[in-house]
């Protein structure tokens, strides 16, 4: 007659096997992750834009006056630093609507104009693009905002290999 020992726990072995398991599996799972958190937080910063251009463009209706959005740094081109509202007839600094710090991490928000102008209708002063991108990762898509002459945004998807080159 041969008694059957009771296992508590688990051995070295079994413990040891999990743990490289794990870190495989770690291991393959963590670029990923940062893929997924950079391009979170380049939508995060597109949906901040465009937020705060509806909003420039509903107050320019609202009140029947031009509305300003621009940049909070000093290089008007680039809106790392976040983004300002303001009357277009108004100062920057003292007559703000609304400041927004619209750019997280990495990401580089650059335009094609020093400004997006809304008149009291609605409609932009030109057409502006703003591109998106994480000039650290440029495999990931980027996007681009597109102010129209009619005050109309569009959000699109692009590419940022060439991202920031002359």
């Amino acid at each position: 007659m041969t008694s059957a020992k009771q296992h508590l726990g688990f051995s070295l072995i079994e413990l040891m096997v999990t743990l490289a398991i794990m870190a495989i599996l770690a291991t393959i799972a963590f670029p990923s992750m940062t893929s997924m958190s950079t391009s979170n937080r380049i939508s995060t910063t597109s949906n901040d834009l465009v937020t705060t251009l509806n909003f420039a463009r509903l107050e320019a209706v609202r009140k029947g006056k031009s509305m300003s959005v621009t940049s909070l740094g000093a290089d008007l081109k680039t809106w790392s630093d976040g983004v300002v509202v303001f009357p277009s007839s108004g100062d920057q600094a003292q007559d703000a609507l609304r400041k927004v710090e619209t750019v997280r991490g990495s990401i580089i928000a650059q335009t094609d104009a020093d400004l997006v102008k809304f008149d009291g209708r609605g409609f932009a002063n030109n057409q502006t693009s703003i591109t998106i991108c994480d000039p650290n990762d440029k495999a990931i898509e980027g996007r681009v905002i597109v102010v129209e002459g009619s005050g109309r945004i569009t959000v699109d998807k692009v590419n940022c290999q060439n991202f920031g080159e002359v």
